[in-house]
């Protein structure tokens, strides 16, 4: 086993892993506590369905679901960096500058998980 693994697994995908962890649940957080009551319940279900959607859609294609999961923790600590831990805010109105800086941050955080893992 090399040093630089644990468990066998490499250590920049454990990395990955914990980072997509802790977006997933900011996001949640940040879902439950800022919509309301009438919206909270569809948003939080869709919301909990990405995780086990990430794991099984690539395992029922084929692929792997590494690169997957680079574009999903990316997509959602973009989401908190440029929300400030509010979700709600990257549809409010006047939002499109919030927008773009998401997709911004977003595609520099896939790439530079690609880098790392890649």
């Amino acid at each position: 086993m090399a040093p630089e693994s644990l468990a066998g697994l490499p250590f920049a995908v454990v990395v990955l892993w914990l980072l997509a962890a802790a977006g997933w649940g900011g996001v949640l957080a940040g879902l439950v506590r800022g919509l309301p009551e009438s919206v909270r319940g569809p948003a939080v279900f869709a919301h909990v369905l990405t995780a086990p959607t990430a794991v099984l859609l690539p395992a029922l294609v084929g692929f792997g679901s590494l690169f997957l999961t680079v574009g999903l923790a990316a997509a959602w600590w973009s989401l908190l960096l440029t929300t400030g831990l509010r979700p709600r805010r990257l549809v409010a109105a006047g939002g499109w500058p919030r927008l773009a800086a998401f997709l911004l941050v977003a595609a520099g955080g896939v790439a530079a998980g690609t880098a790392l893992v890649g």
